[in-house]
């Protein structure tokens, strides 16, 4: 089973996300992507076609009664090639938003947003602004490399 970072916040989440997709995938992770769609239309997603873009190697959208997943392809592969392809491992799976879920956190915080979504107890790291009293590492919103760390 891959390793999962779930990324939550109330904005520039997707800012993140891409940069640490981008930063690993650099260094040879291979990469999916995970979308909590919520109540907005999953299809056609401007979430997922950017980390693809950044280098996600699938993305899975979960919206109420609808799940789909789209890849990135160089050829145009067969029916069969594509469903012999369903099986592939990933290193890592990254998931936009998922507040609810058991994994550790990385959540996108500015100051003035108000109090942090998840408890501290869920928190891996915060991107952005650390409230008082929070004893997980930070990092700034754009420093992917170190995130990626």
């Amino acid at each position: 089973m891959p390793a999962v970072l779930c990324v939550v916040g109330r904005s520039g989440c997707q800012a993140v996300i891409e940069g640490i997709v981008r930063e690993l995938t650099a260094k040879g992770v291979r990469v999916a992507t995970v979308i909590d769609a919520g109540a907005r239309p999953p299809m056609p997603s401007e979430a997922a076609a950017a980390y693809l873009s950044a280098g996600s190697e699938m993305t899975i959208v979960r919206a109420p009664g609808i799940i789909a997943s789209v890849r990135r392809s160089e050829d145009d592969p067969s029916l069969d090639e594509l469903i012999w392809e369903m099986r592939d491992d990933y290193d890592l799976v990254v998931a936009d938003g998922f507040e609810r879920s058991s994994f550790l956190k990385l959540e996108v915080h500015r100051a003035n947003e108000g109090d942090l979504i998840c408890h501290k107890n869920e928190l891996l790291a915060i991107v952005g602004d650390k409230p008082d009293g929070v004893d997980v590492p930070s990092f700034p919103h754009d420093d992917f490399a170190r995130i990626a760390d």
